[in-house]
């Protein structure tokens, strides 16, 4: 595996265990070397490992069975895009290979029913920039409308061609990491906006997600709603009871 500048560990494993599949080196109904033989094999931790797996079971390439292993299900990928992850980095790294193409950036001054939708203080003054995500010459995954503090407008127009994280790239231009993410999901209907810049029709079934990204200290970052037809984006989250001892 060659490290990429940026990528993270489990998904370089990910990548090379998909290109194993898609190349025959795995067939579909084979079982994958275990987790243990994997870590040996490229001196991961376990951990690195799972979420590698856990990526392409999202995928809906393997299933994973306790006392069995992982076996090989499919030899593409199911079509959409997929966030997997059980943490603020893994959410904030499922961005990473769809660049952000800019739409739009406008001015904007929070007002009542406003400050009602997205929990901000009324009067406050953003940028609202608007835009999807996707390569250039395929339909678009995600259309999301990010709301900056005037603070950080000037930092808005580099965002355009991003690969990665948007909230992630204005806190590192502060020399600080996002400390807080509170997310909501939940369906709804394209409107005509959305639906545009999705090549889509207008009520469509889709996914919006609301979040809201905070600094050390509680200072608000940006405020997203991203909205994604159905098929396009699928989310998956690994819970964990916390044993008491």
């Amino acid at each position: 595996m060659t490290k990429q500048p940026g990528t993270a560990q489990y998904q370089l494993l990910a990548r090379h265990l998909i290109d194993g599949i898609e190349q025959g080196r795995y067939r579909v109904g084979e079982y994958l070397p275990t987790e243990e033989q994997l870590a040996l094999q490229f001196a991961l931790s376990r951990t690195t490992v799972r979420g590698a797996l856990r990526e392409l079971q999202a995928r809906g390439l393997v299933s994973r069975r306790p006392r069995l292993g992982t076996r090989v299900e499919a030899r593409e990928s199911r079509a959409g895009f997929t966030l997997a992850g059980d943490s603020i980095d893994s959410l904030l790294q499922f961005t990473r290979d769809l660049p952000f193409q800019t739409l739009a950036t406008t001015e904007l001054l929070v007002d009542t029913d406003q400050a009602a939708v997205h929990r901000l203080p009324v009067g406050q003054r953003f940028v609202r920039l608007a835009g999807v995500r996707g390569e250039r010459h395929q339909v678009p995954a995600i259309y999301s409308v990010h709301l900056v503090p005037a603070l950080y407008a000037d930092a808005v127009d580099s965002l355009d061609g991003l690969r990665g994280s948007l909230p992630e790239a204005l806190a590192l231009q502060r020399g600080q990491l996002v400390h807080e993410i509170v997310q909501e999901v939940e369906v709804c209907r394209l409107d005509r906006e959305a639906a545009q810049a999705l090549q889509c029709r207008i009520g469509v079934p889709a996914l919006r997600t609301r979040r809201w990204y905070r600094l050390p200290g509680g200072e608000l970052l940006v405020m997203s709603t991203s909205v994604s037809p159905e098929g396009r984006y699928t989310i998956t989250s690994t819970l964990r009871r916390e044993l008491v001892r």
